[in-house]
């Protein structure tokens, strides 16, 4: 659990944000609505309770508060009433899921009423993690991509750690950046690491928030082809040996292609912060 200094110092980090990146985030989230997985509603009744004990984790973009995590039973990247789900608590930890499940976890914001507590803003688009995985990121969802074209779950955590410019001295399974942003005493490689992870993933986010320009829609119902599509562009500079690069037009344009020449110009801008620090201030 969070001590109150590091609340108050991950809640600082929302207040220095890039303006254009916090101008998306408006945008996208619409004061407060954002997209849902569902039918866009108010939130909806399980079909399959959580039981105590179980699978559990974090759902990490900052730590974010009721969220709807589920065993994606039909693997559609949409809720269904037959499948189990838990809500994450106010420091985005979820409990409760079927340990033994093979279904893919995936994360909405339960009809518009889950919050990124680092910023107070909803959230605005779906998450993903393998089974078994303790966080679920912007970063692992691109995991779930690639594994969903046929490559095996190692190989898909090389080719995101590769082409996102990460190091791999780090499970992404299990790991969470704040843990190392939030402490004082983490040593200079361990914040670096966390920092990098962050700053790509929020890069991922940022494409994520505006990939459609549709920023009224509140259903998300072509998330599963979007990731494809994301998971396509990673495996294409992957197998050319190059990283992708957020803050170039033609690389961005690989996976958006609904928004304005004027919008991806804006979102390659907004992503060309070189480092964590310079991406929030």
């Amino acid at each position: 659990m969070l001590d109150e200094y590091s609340m108050q110092k991950l809640k600082s980090y929302g207040h220095k944000m890039h303006p254009l990146w916090m101008a998306f985030l408006l945008t996208a989230c619409g004061g407060g609505s954002s997209k849902t997985t569902g039918d866009g509603g108010t939130p909806t009744e399980p079909g399959i309770p959580t039981s105590p004990g179980g699978l559990s984790g974090r759902v990490v973009d900052g730590y974010v508060a009721n969220a709807r995590v589920f065993l994606d039973a039909n693997n559609n990247k949409l809720f269904d009433a037959v499948e189990e789900y838990s809500i994450t608590n106010s420091e985005g930890v979820f409990s409760g899921l079927n340990e033994a499940s093979t279904h893919t976890l995936v994360v909405d914001n339960y009809a518009g009423t889950a919050r990124d507590t680092s910023t107070g803003f909803g959230l605005g688009f779906t998450m993903a993690a393998p089974t078994g995985y303790e966080v679920i990121t912007p970063v692992t969802t691109l995991v779930v991509g690639l594994m969903e074209r046929g490559k095996t779950q190692a190989d898909s955590e090389a080719i995101v750690t590769s082409t996102l410019g990460l190091t791999a001295d780090f499970d992404l399974s299990s790991f969470d950046p704040f843990e190392n942003l939030l402490t004082e005493s983490a040593a200079s490689g361990e914040r670096s690491s966390a920092e990098a992870y962050q700053l790509a993933a929020m890069k991922v986010a940022n494409i994520m928030l505006v990939r459609d320009g549709d920023y009224t829609n509140t259903v998300d119902r072509d998330f599963q082809s979007f990731l494809d599509k994301f998971a396509s562009a990673i495996e294409q500079k992957y197998n050319s040996g190059e990283t992708f690069n957020f803050s170039d037009v033609s690389d961005l344009r690989l996976v958006v292609n609904e928004i304005s020449n004027k919008q991806v110009i804006e979102l390659a801008n907004s992503n060309s912060a070189t480092s964590y620090r310079d991406l929030l201030e």
